[in-house]
Protein backbone atom coordinates (compact mmCIF):
# COMPACT_ATOMS: atom_id res chain seq x y z
CA UNK A 1 0.00 0.00 0.00
CA UNK A 2 2.56 2.20 0.77
CA UNK A 3 4.38 2.01 -2.72
CA UNK A 4 0.63 2.99 -4.46
CA UNK A 5 1.19 5.82 -1.84
CA UNK A 6 3.95 7.03 -3.05
CA UNK A 7 3.31 6.54 -6.98
CA UNK A 8 0.19 8.16 -6.93
CA UNK A 9 1.74 11.00 -4.80
CA UNK A 10 4.84 11.00 -7.12
CA UNK A 11 2.05 11.08 -10.40
CA UNK A 12 -0.25 13.83 -8.82
CA UNK A 13 3.26 16.20 -8.92
CA UNK A 14 4.21 15.27 -12.03
CA UNK A 15 0.68 16.33 -13.22
CA UNK A 16 0.53 19.61 -11.25
CA UNK A 17 3.61 20.91 -12.79
CA UNK A 18 3.04 20.00 -15.94
CA UNK A 19 -0.27 22.44 -15.97
CA UNK A 20 1.74 25.21 -14.43
CA UNK A 21 2.23 28.51 -16.15
CA UNK A 22 5.12 29.25 -17.99
CA UNK A 23 6.05 32.68 -16.78
CA UNK A 24 9.48 32.27 -17.33
CA UNK A 25 9.54 32.06 -20.90
CA UNK A 26 9.26 35.50 -22.94
CA UNK A 27 8.44 36.01 -26.35
CA UNK A 28 10.69 37.38 -29.15
CA UNK A 29 9.00 40.55 -28.96
CA UNK A 30 10.11 41.15 -25.14
CA UNK A 31 13.68 40.33 -26.57
CA UNK A 32 13.54 42.89 -29.15
CA UNK A 33 11.87 45.47 -26.82
CA UNK A 34 14.53 45.12 -24.26
CA UNK A 35 17.65 45.16 -27.14
CA UNK A 36 16.22 47.96 -28.29
CA UNK A 37 15.90 50.23 -24.93
CA UNK A 38 19.48 49.12 -23.78
CA UNK A 39 20.85 50.13 -27.65
CA UNK A 40 19.27 53.56 -27.32
CA UNK A 41 20.76 53.91 -23.61
CA UNK A 42 24.44 53.25 -24.70
CA UNK A 43 24.09 55.32 -27.86
CA UNK A 44 22.65 58.29 -25.09
CA UNK A 45 25.38 57.67 -23.33
CA UNK A 46 28.06 58.02 -26.01
CA UNK A 47 26.26 60.86 -27.26
CA UNK A 48 26.58 62.50 -24.18
CA UNK A 49 30.00 61.85 -23.77
CA UNK A 50 30.86 62.77 -27.26
CA UNK A 51 29.54 65.97 -26.73
CA UNK A 52 31.16 66.84 -23.57
CA UNK A 53 34.69 65.99 -25.43
CA UNK A 54 33.66 68.30 -28.41
CA UNK A 55 32.86 71.25 -25.86
CA UNK A 56 35.77 70.60 -24.30
CA UNK A 57 37.86 71.02 -27.02
CA UNK A 58 36.16 73.87 -28.59
CA UNK A 59 36.53 75.49 -25.36
CA UNK A 60 40.54 74.74 -25.33
CA UNK A 61 40.40 76.76 -28.71
CA UNK A 62 38.67 79.66 -27.53
CA UNK A 63 41.16 79.61 -24.46
CA UNK A 64 44.24 79.56 -26.92
CA UNK A 65 42.97 82.31 -29.60
CA UNK A 66 42.19 84.68 -26.56
CA UNK A 67 45.69 84.20 -24.93
CA UNK A 68 46.92 84.56 -28.54
CA UNK A 69 45.07 87.40 -28.64
CA UNK A 70 46.01 89.14 -25.36
CA UNK A 71 49.80 88.31 -26.00
CA UNK A 72 49.80 89.90 -29.51
CA UNK A 73 47.89 93.10 -27.68
CA UNK A 74 50.88 93.04 -25.11
CA UNK A 75 53.32 92.75 -27.50
CA UNK A 76 52.30 95.15 -30.25
CA UNK A 77 51.44 97.61 -26.80
CA UNK A 78 55.02 97.23 -25.71
CA UNK A 79 56.91 97.55 -28.59
CA UNK A 80 54.62 100.71 -29.40
CA UNK A 81 56.22 103.96 -28.58
CA UNK A 82 55.13 107.83 -28.38
CA UNK A 83 57.18 110.20 -29.93
CA UNK A 84 56.57 114.02 -29.64
CA UNK A 85 58.45 116.28 -31.50
CA UNK A 86 58.64 120.42 -31.62
CA UNK A 87 59.63 122.05 -34.04
CA UNK A 88 60.70 125.67 -34.30
CA UNK A 89 60.75 128.23 -37.25
CA UNK A 90 63.38 130.57 -37.42
CA UNK A 91 64.43 132.51 -40.60
CA UNK A 92 67.24 131.83 -42.28
CA UNK A 93 69.87 134.40 -43.18
CA UNK A 94 70.64 135.56 -46.53
CA UNK A 95 73.71 133.87 -46.79
CA UNK A 96 74.75 130.47 -44.92
CA UNK A 97 77.98 129.77 -42.56
CA UNK A 98 80.01 127.32 -43.57
CA UNK A 99 80.20 125.06 -40.62
CA UNK A 100 81.20 121.53 -40.27
CA UNK A 101 78.34 119.39 -39.49
CA UNK A 102 78.75 117.07 -36.27
CA UNK A 103 77.40 113.58 -36.46
CA UNK A 104 74.39 114.47 -34.12
CA UNK A 105 73.50 116.96 -36.48
CA UNK A 106 73.84 114.98 -39.51
CA UNK A 107 71.14 112.34 -38.42
CA UNK A 108 69.11 114.86 -37.68
CA UNK A 109 69.20 116.18 -40.62
CA UNK A 110 68.74 112.77 -42.32
CA UNK A 111 65.65 112.44 -40.14
CA UNK A 112 63.97 115.12 -41.52
CA UNK A 113 64.89 118.09 -38.90
CA UNK A 114 66.62 121.27 -39.51
CA UNK A 115 70.45 122.24 -38.97
CA UNK A 116 72.79 124.62 -39.26
CA UNK A 117 71.34 127.23 -37.43
CA UNK A 118 73.10 128.76 -33.97
CA UNK A 119 69.69 127.73 -32.47
CA UNK A 120 70.01 124.18 -33.31
CA UNK A 121 73.83 123.51 -32.60
CA UNK A 122 73.24 125.23 -29.40
CA UNK A 123 70.50 122.85 -28.57
CA UNK A 124 73.06 120.10 -29.45
CA UNK A 125 75.74 121.31 -27.88
CA UNK A 126 73.66 121.53 -24.54
CA UNK A 127 71.66 118.15 -24.81
CA UNK A 128 75.11 116.47 -25.69
CA UNK A 129 76.19 117.95 -22.44
CA UNK A 130 73.43 116.46 -20.97
CA UNK A 131 74.10 113.32 -22.25
CA UNK A 132 77.64 113.03 -20.85
CA UNK A 133 77.05 114.34 -17.79
CA UNK A 134 74.08 111.79 -17.39
CA UNK A 135 76.86 109.01 -18.76
CA UNK A 136 79.33 109.97 -15.51
CA UNK A 137 76.96 109.91 -12.90
CA UNK A 138 76.24 106.20 -14.11
CA UNK A 139 79.38 105.63 -13.92
CA UNK A 140 80.98 105.74 -17.20
CA UNK A 141 84.70 107.12 -18.14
Amino acid sequence: MKKYAILLLAGSIIGFSSCGDDSDSTTQEQIDSAANARAAAIEAELTAKNDSLINAMAMMKADSAARADSLARTTVSSTTTTRTTTTTKTTKPATKPVTKQSDQDRKFQEMGGETGTKENTEISKEKKKEQDDKFKQMGGK
